[in-house]
């Protein structure tokens, strides 16, 4: 199916000629990964905004968020999508903000995150919360974001230079695209948290995960990692699923919008009894990938499913959508012809290379409750935390009734605070990203970093005081209030 690119009113069209009723996704390169933790949720409630001004109501119309772009798609008779359209953008050139009040309510009722939540917890361990990261916070402050903040977000990202449409047929010769004008917008660089690698956490649910990096320099690469992607499932289905019945179903999930380098999560799902011996098995097969390569015939099965992929034209839309999407990202925006002449390029040697950040990157997500036998795996808790000196304040009288550990101790100084219950953790004042006041004397210090300290003036003797020091290190801006 043959690729087709226009210009309209400076937004670049890539479209097709399938028949059936004319579908619309008009794409921005605007996500989560633009926000602050302070502003989270703000791209969510702009979409929310401009859909409720332009929707008609039709099933047919919808709209998504994701860590780099925001989607508004549609479909029906050509005279329908343009109307759609048109509405869209003059949604975006002059937002209501009428309902403003309301939507926020709704996407407190949302909730949900835009990646899966076990992959968000390997993002937020390696970004903290910040760029990427931010899949997995919740938009805690957004009764704090008011009309100016979301206006200026619309007017920086939902711009014609940062937009692309595609359509699975021609484009209508009154279909018209006027979006305000504004500066193309890359993502910002996505600083890594220093981490024990390899490093093992325990995650919230039955799901074991794990993650690591990957050297994505090349186009090759690129298509080496889809393909890798392909034959580790394929591998671990066989192995672990149908050989010896320890898991049911497996997802690999690449993230490759970051810096060169990717990272590549394995999620699964075994009873608690073989958890080990799944994340020993997919170690097992990573490491092999790694050392050896695939075989010949393995990349060769891949290709062949590629093909046969690409040469179905139900899948053409798709392919079309992934190439105006790498266009946003500066990315080649590859035909299916283009793809498959990279994908035959992959060899075994490429899919080494991609697996060579395995051993040094590795993070596992333990199921809720479970502890991983391999001891080369460091304890989250083992990350290193700088040496806080300040005034100390010890469990006190209500602590001890209400089970605080007797060890337990805060330590409230002019560089940070720590914290150990049996677990020491440490913040700088110059990491703090927000504190949460949950409740008079109860609060949620949060670092940059993705650390985050729970602490209760009830747990320690003279801690009104030491939650008031807390209070005053801490900027205003990064201060939030529960309602």
């Amino acid at each position: 199916m043959t690729l087709n690119t226009d210009v309209v009113d400076g937004v670049p069209v890539f479209w097709l000629d399938l028949p059936g009723p004319l579908a619309a996704e008009l794409i921005f390169r605007a996500g989560v990964r633009d926000e602050t933790f302070m502003t989270a949720g703000i791209t969510h409630l702009a979409e929310h905004l401009i859909m409720a001004q332009a929707s008609d109501g039709r099933d047919a119309t919808n709209a998504m968020v994701e860590p780099s772009m925001t989607t508004f798609s549609t479909s029906g008779r050509p005279e329908t999508v343009v109307a759609f359209l048109s509405a869209l953008c003059a949604a975006i050139s002059s937002p209501s903000f009428e309902r403003l009040p309301v939507e926020k309510k709704v996407l407190e009722a949302e909730g949900g995150s835009v990646v899966n939540s076990a992959v968000s917890r390997h993002l937020r361990r390696r970004f903290g919360v910040r760029s990427l990261g931010l899949t997995d916070v919740a938009p805690h402050g957004l009764r704090l974001i008011d009309e100016e903040a979301v206006r200026n977000h619309i007017r920086t990202y939902f711009t014609q230079q940062n937009a692309v449409l595609v359509l699975s047929g021609p484009p209508p010769q009154d279909l018209r695209l006027l979006l305000p004008s504004g500066e193309p917008r890359t993502p910002a660089p996505a600083p890594r948290v220093d981490l024990p690698y390899p490093m093992w956490f325990e995650q919230d649910g039955p799901q074991l995960s794990l993650s690591f990096e990957l050297p994505v320099l090349s186009d090759v690469e690129t298509e080496g990692v889809f393909l890798l992607s392909s034959l580790i499932r394929r591998t671990v289905i066989h192995e672990l699923r149908h050989s010896r019945g320890w898991i049911y179903e497996v997802d690999i999930e690449p993230v490759l919008d970051i810096d060169g380098r990717g990272i590549l999560c394995v999620l699964t799902d075994p009873p608690a009894h073989h958890v080990d011996d799944v994340l020993a098995g997919l170690l097992r097969i990573l490491r092999s990938m790694s050392e050896r390569g695939p075989s010949t015939l393995d990349i060769e099965d891949s290709v062949r499913e590629l093909q046969e992929y690409l040469d179905d034209p139900g899948n053409a839309m798709d392919e079309a959508i992934a190439a105006a999407r790498n266009h946003l990202m500066n990315y080649p925006a590859l035909t299916a012809i283009e793809k498959m002449e990279l994908v035959h390029r992959v060899a075994p040697e490429t899919c080494k290379r991609v697996l060579t950040l395995l051993e040094e990157t590795l993070v596992v997500g333990m199921p809720e409750g479970c502890f991983p036998v391999d001891e080369s795996l460091v304890a989250e808790h083992a990350r290193h935390y700088p040496a806080i000196r300040g005034e100390r304040f010890r469990r006190g009288l209500r602590g001890a009734v209400t089970g605080v550990p007797a060890r337990a101790q805060l330590v409230v100084g002019d560089a940070g605070v720590s914290f150990s219950d049996g677990v020491y953790c440490s913040i700088l004042w110059n990491d703090v990203e927000v504190l949460e006041e949950l409740e008079p004397g109860l609060i949620t210090l949060t670092s940059s970093t993705g650390l985050s300290i729970d602490l209760s003036a009830t747990w320690f003797s003279q801690g009104s005081r030491a939650i008031q020091m807390i209070r005053e290190k801490v900027p205003t801006a990064k201060v939030i209030r529960a309602e």
